[in-house]
């Protein structure tokens, strides 16, 4: 009996390495084929066999054994090609299997690392051998790329009112993938009647894409209202004027309220122009505006206290002589009261 000597690889068939003799006198010479135990799976085979005799030889016997071992065992870690798109969370996108002799082809579960946020990400498997393979692993690598943000700035659709003082009223928003931010658009021309702009861009971040959004709105004249003058000042509310008689030099407090649209200005821009004339004290034919002279060291202001417009009129030296005063809102609309100096 003897054996090649080997090494022997399991291969997953039965392995037969070994040969017989069987020889004695008188010519005696056979090969038949020995018997094998235990010779597919790794480890420790038999081969024997077993000579009856004859009628000219007695019986004999032998073995020899052999040591088949573990095949190499090949594991396969596979990843998409192209870049994955970041999610926020962890991305899985790989198969691993191991592979071998015997018809091995077992799948195997994938191991991570990096596989969140953008840039490169390990995956990784390991097959721990059995007894028939021995042991092997692997890595691959795969992309995060960038995922899209959108800016949406939402405004109203219905004109607002004109108020004298910036208008805001758009709302802006970024989402994307585990992204979702209230941010505060930028606006522009939203102070005057006309078509405002509201904007928002969003600066790319390490896992999202930049993107940028704008929307319009309107905003419409509003209906101004104008209270005053107040008291010293008395108004003309009839077709015939009322003079106000006062001292020529002297200074008279014009008080007054400006609203646009219900909403009371407290700017002094809310007022275009102060100006008084000179007239015949007819009431008629008041001509040659001039801007209103304020008292010295003042000027138009809105004061808090009284919660009201005030206008310290430095009148004419001049007596006799009869004057138109008249302030003109932003809008067009007048406040308008006569004087006559003594």
């Amino acid at each position: 009996m003897s054996c090649a000597a080997g090494p022997f690889t399991f291969t997953g068939s039965a392995q037969t390495p070994c040969s017989v003799a069987v020889t004695g006198a008188g010519g005696l010479n056979e090969a038949p084929t020995p018997t094998y135990a235990d010779n597919t799976n790794a480890g420790t085979a038999t081969a024997s066999y077993t000579f009856a005799g004859d009628a000219n030889h007695a019986g004999s016997n032998g073995s020899k054994t052999f040591a088949i071992g573990q095949a190499a065992s090949t594991v396969t870690v596979t990843c998409p090609a192209t870049a994955q798109t970041y999610t926020g969370s962890a991305i899985q996108p790989c198969t691993a299997k191991a592979t071998g002799a015997g018809g091995l082809n077992q799948t195997l579960t994938v191991g991570y690392t990096n596989n969140v946020n953008v840039g490169t990400a390990n995956a990784s498997a390991s097959y721990t051998g059995d007894g028939n393979h021995e042991g092997n692993s692997n890595t691959a690598t795969f992309a995060i790329g960038k995922a899209i943000s959108t800016v949406t700035v939402s405004c109203p659709t219905a004109a607002q009112t004109y108020t004298g003082s910036a208008i805001e009223p758009c709302t802006a928003t970024v989402t994307g993938a585990n992204l979702n931010l209230t941010v505060t658009p930028t606006y522009g021309n939203n102070v005057n009647v006309g078509t405002a702009t509201a904007s928002y861009t969003f600066v790319a971040d390490a896992n999202h894409t930049g993107s940028t959004d704008s929307k319009t709105f309107a905003i419409a004249s509003a209906t101004w209202r104008l209270s005053g003058f107040y008291q010293p000042v008395t108004m003309t509310t009839g077709a015939t004027p009322i003079y106000n008689t006062v001292k020529g030099g002297s200074t008279v407090p014009l008080k007054f309220n400006i609203y646009a649209g219900g909403v009371e200005q407290k700017l002094t821009s809310a007022v275009k122009a102060f100006r008084v004339m000179s007239g015949a004290c007819t009431g008629q034919s008041y001509e040659d505006p001039v801007d209103v002279v304020s008292t010295g060291g003042t000027s138009l202001r809105y004061d808090a206290t009284g919660a009201q417009f005030v206008q310290n009129w430095q009148t004419p030296k001049p007596a006799g002589q009869c004057y138109l005063v008249v302030m003109t809102a932003r809008d067009g609309s007048t406040l308008s009261a006569y004087f006559k100096t003594k």
